[in-house]
């Protein structure tokens, strides 16, 4: 297995993105555009993980938002094919995450996970991510 940061467009990503967001939400849509934006963009980080047939089986985005008091980091759509679960690629990849997120001076992260996705709110807490108690709200533009 390896992890990369995907800084070049290739078609291939997209089929392989599209199905791993279907295991997060059945209304996901993954675009070619949208795969080229998050790419192009310098302060968004696309990852994935490629098994030894080179079949992307997990990914990560990373978002870095500077903002007047601070560098955020937003992790975002992690997700691990359902049949390569079990194998800590999970960790090794939000590792890659956390890492990188450093060296672009993030200062705090920032993610959410559904109550239901029990493995990964277990992981996120052993990697120190602590449970905040907020309001998260949402507004759809489109």
């Amino acid at each position: 297995m390896k992890i990369v940061e995907l800084t070049t467009y290739l078609e291939e990503y997209v089929k392989g993105l599209d199905a791993l967001m279907r295991e997060l939400s059945d209304v996901a849509e993954v675009t070619g555009e949208r795969v080229r934006m998050v790419i192009d963009t310098p302060n968004m980080h696309q990852y994935a993980v490629f098994d030894e047939d080179g079949l992307m089986v997990g990914c990560a985005t990373l978002c870095v938002c500077h903002t007047p008091e601070k560098v955020i980091g937003f992790v975002e759509a992690v997700v691990v094919a359902a049949e390569c679960r079990g194998h800590h690629l999970g960790r090794r990849l939000m590792e890659r995450v956390l890492s990188d997120a450093k060296g672009f001076g993030v200062q705090e992260i920032h993610l959410t996970s559904r109550p239901q996705r029990v493995a990964a709110n277990g992981l996120y807490q052993a990697l120190g991510f602590d449970k905040k108690e907020t309001n998260v709200y949402q507004l759809k533009t489109k």
